[in-house]
């Protein structure tokens, strides 16, 4: 769900340390997901 979330975030256009503060995710849980 919180990758859902931060896919979401992204398009709409949230930067990567919001999406981060605001999910509790990780750089690495980002890149392992291919967000980074």
């Amino acid at each position: 769900a919180k990758l859902e979330t931060a896919r979401r975030m992204k398009a709409k256009g949230y930067s990567v340390e919001d999406i981060l503060s605001l999910t509790g995710l990780t750089k690495n849980d980002l890149k392992e997901n291919g967000f980074l």
